[in-house]
């Protein structure tokens, strides 16, 4: 198994926020992209350049910005997908297990992440 060393990146916008639509056209909104591309320099900046394409887990660790009801899971596909585009793996479907938490509250909030590879599943 390998256990990426944990890394931090900035609350997401929710999920509610991150697709706009025009008509029947669906777009990222410029919100969405600014992060994606936040996310793909950190991940550089923490110096993973390995792609996987294999069983994982993920683990995203919540601190919120403040003290307003929040579903954490409007939050995970935007994470994963900042992921994915930032090259950590190949798609989305790798990911057999996550683990979401909300640990508490920080002023502009963060997200502390650890992905480890599950060799046992399929």
């Amino acid at each position: 198994m390998i256990c990426l060393k944990p890394f931090e990146v900035p609350f997401p916008p929710s999920v509610n926020h991150y697709m706009g639509r025009n008509g029947s056209q669906a777009y990222k909104t410029a919100k969405a992209r600014k992060y994606n591309q936040d996310i793909f320099y950190m991940v550089r900046l923490y110096g993973y350049n390995k792609q996987f394409n294999e069983p994982l887990e993920i683990h995203y660790d919540f601190y919120l910005p403040d003290r307003r009801r929040r579903d954490i899971a409007n939050y995970e596909k935007v994470l994963t997908d900042s992921l994915v585009l930032a090259g950590v793996m190949t798609d989305d479907h790798w990911v057999h297990k996550w683990v979401f938490e909300k640990k508490g509250y920080i002023k502009g909030g963060k997200v502390l992440i650890t992905i480890k590879t599950m060799q046992d599943k399929i």
